[in-house]
């Protein structure tokens, strides 16, 4: 199980010092951005898919459907999706 761990941050203007909470198990997430790529929306494209287990994909209903967060903050962590993308509820 990945642990979550702080390291004290620089001083801040006011002299005071915070930490900060950093999850390393997001790091190979992280370092795979390329800045090169055009940013593009994964949640547009992963229900088109047909395979799943593959994508984290639990359920597919009629309007939307609900993913596994690969990489959550919180264990259990659940997204719901809709297949469109609108400008208004």
């Amino acid at each position: 199980m990945s642990e979550i761990h702080t390291k004290p941050s620089p001083v801040d203007d006011d002299g005071s010092t915070r930490k900060r909470l950093h999850a390393y198990w997001r790091m190979p997430y992280i370092l795979a951005q390329d800045p090169e790529k055009p940013v593009r929306n994964p949640f547009a494209e992963i229900h088109q898919q047909s395979d799943d287990q593959k994508n984290y994909i639990l359920y597919r209903g009629r309007f939307n459907f609900i993913v596994m967060n690969r990489y959550p903050y919180n264990a259990g962590h659940l997204l719901v999706l809709p297949y469109r993308a609108v400008p208004q509820l």
